[in-house]
């Protein structure tokens, strides 16, 4: 399994529990991070979750899944999870 298929199998298997540091972190866990390392996150993994903004997004947006593999359950809101699109779900890994 690779950290997109982990990332959607997380919010698959956690429907409307999937914030942004509780993915991260079962992720960081799953590779075998520290807790020292886990309560020092920083920006760790934050690509998966961003829009990419750059002067080569042309280049850049094959490496942007927010939108295509997962979204916000309510767009409005910082603090809602997170949740499939129909491409996301294709990357769920099942019975692992």
């Amino acid at each position: 399994m690779n950290n997109l298929q982990f990332i959607a199998t997380y919010i698959f298997e956690n429907p409307g529990k999937t914030r942004y540091n509780e993915i991260i972190r079962h992720l960081m866990l799953w590779k075998g991070f520290s807790a020292t390392e886990i309560a020092t996150i920083g920006g760790q993994y934050s690509r998966y979750f961003t829009k990419v903004y750059s002067p080569y997004s042309s280049i850049d947006k094959r490496y942007e899944y927010h939108g295509m593999l997962w979204e916000k359950i309510d767009k409005n809101n910082r603090q809602s999870g997170f949740k499939l699109t129909e491409k996301g779900m294709t990357y769920v890994v099942k019975g692992e």
